[in-house]
């Protein structure tokens, strides 16, 4: 969700998603001045709507430009998030000794906004720092300035691409003048991921050295980085003559969301009707591999995939994942005794 500023225009029409009193709604609103309004010792400037015959302060209720909504969905989305972001601003408040208006008002909120804000300040006093807090990723690793402004909004959205991808990098060039692709985006995503998860438990160790964050976080990320690349280089070098395996023990798998067509049209190559492990016999291919590390990427034969995917548009390049796909899992210590190669020298 952009938590952007904008100014409105007298007369310019909103959509109010969320009134205190109502709550959750979707009705028109008309934009009618901005107003001092105080708030503790500070006057707020904030928007007056005219809504249902009677004036709406902008202190009591979140609102979308017609422009900002692509479909109902969208609409439902951001509702739910609200809840999320009212947390979020009621702990920053809290932790800050801000008063700030709670346009949500509900006990809970309150409580999860003042536990979190208590677990914040005990991390801080034990290590000397948030070691949840994800801000130094921009400020210590973000190689330009674009990089940086990706990593705090994709933080402070939350974002994840299996939910709104195009919508989410659209929304991101919008409010910065970018021009990121969905690729570009994912990529960054990706390098973001990986910096997080290679710092995390020097972090959680509480070590407060900023450099050994860094050292962790850019060392697993140039691993994975150049696993990937192996990887992928051997995809490109073996597409169309995939080399075949057997599979001598069971293996595991993940339907993700095809679990309906895995039971339905090809039972018989899992150990039973749970669908979590691939029986022995079954022909498989190798589809990526990282002759290094033996790391491998398994699909099944294309009439095998079919029966899952019938209108698959990565046919030809089954090494590519969607957001939500199956997935096929032999570690590099299994790749001798779980699966062999039927014809080792296409290796």
């Amino acid at each position: 969700m952009s938590l952007k500023k904008r100014t409105l225009c007298p007369g310019q029409e909103v959509i109010v998603v969320y009134e205190k009193n109502a709550g959750f709604v979707q009705e028109k609103a008309t934009f009618r001045e901005y107003r001092y309004v105080p708030l503790g010792k500070v006057n707020h400037q904030t928007p007056v709507f005219d809504y249902q015959k009677q004036e709406l302060l902008g202190l009591d209720c979140f609102w979308l430009l017609p422009s900002d909504i692509q479909s109902p969905e969208q609409v439902e989305r951001i509702q739910k998030e609200l809840i999320e972001v009212q947390i979020v601003a009621r702990q920053i408040a809290i932790e800050n000794g801000w008063e700030v208006p709670s346009k949500i008002k509900d006990r809970e909120i309150e409580k999860m906004a003042q536990e979190n804000a208590d677990r914040s300040q005990a991390l801080i006093l034990k290590f000397g720092f948030d070691p949840r807090d994800e801000t130094w990723i921009e400020k210590e690793l973000a190689a330009n300035d674009l990089e940086s402004k990706w990593f705090a909004y994709e933080r402070q959205n939350g974002f994840v691409f299996a939910a709104t991808g195009d919508e989410f990098v659209q929304q991101f060039n919008a409010q910065t003048g970018a021009s990121l692709t969905l690729e570009d985006a994912k990529a960054l995503s990706k390098k973001r991921m990986r910096y997080l998860l290679g710092a995390y438990h020097v972090r959680m160790s509480g070590n407060s050295d900023v450099d050994a964050w860094k050292k962790a976080a850019t060392d697993f990320e140039e691993m994975h980085r150049n696993r990937e690349t192996r990887m992928l280089e051997w995809s490109e070098k073996h597409k169309g003559a995939w080399p075949l395996v057997r599979v001598k023990l069971p293996v595991t798998f993940w339907y993700g969301p095809y679990f309906n067509r895995c039971i339905e049209n090809i039972p018989h190559v899992f150990t039973d009707t749970s669908c979590q492990k691939i029986k022995e016999g079954v022909i498989l291919r190798m589809v990526s591999y990282d002759p290094q590390e033996q790391y491998v990427r398994l699909d099944f034969t294309p009439d095998v995939r079919a029966k899952i995917k019938p209108d698959d548009v990565n046919k030809d390049m089954p090494w590519k994942k969607e957001s939500a796909d199956y997935e096929i899992w032999v570690r590099p210590s299994e790749f001798g005794t779980h699966i062999e190669l039927i014809a080792p020298e296409c290796l």
